[in-house]
């Protein structure tokens, strides 16, 4: 199977990737030089969870805000 993210953003050198209804609850970012990056999690449009960080850098929350999605600032540094 394959995973078409359709909501996509970018900030900086981060881009983030959403995938539509009905796995709109799941994604994944990911830096374009160096290509660490992380998943991403999300109920009723806040992110919940994500990994491959242990905090969530200040690109990759702008963008994710880009695509009308709720980022709690206690995941940034």
């Amino acid at each position: 199977m394959t995973d078409k993210f359709t909501k996509k953003a970018r900030e900086g050198k981060w881009e983030v990737f959403i995938a539509p209804p009905p796995d709109e609850y799941r994604g994944y970012f990911e830096h374009d030089v160096h290509g660490e990056g992380g998943g991403l999690w999300f109920t009723n449009g806040e992110l919940t969870d994500y990994d491959g960080v242990y905090f969530l850098p200040k690109d990759v929350a702008t963008a994710i805000r880009s695509l009308s999605y709720t980022v709690p600032e206690d995941c940034l540094l």
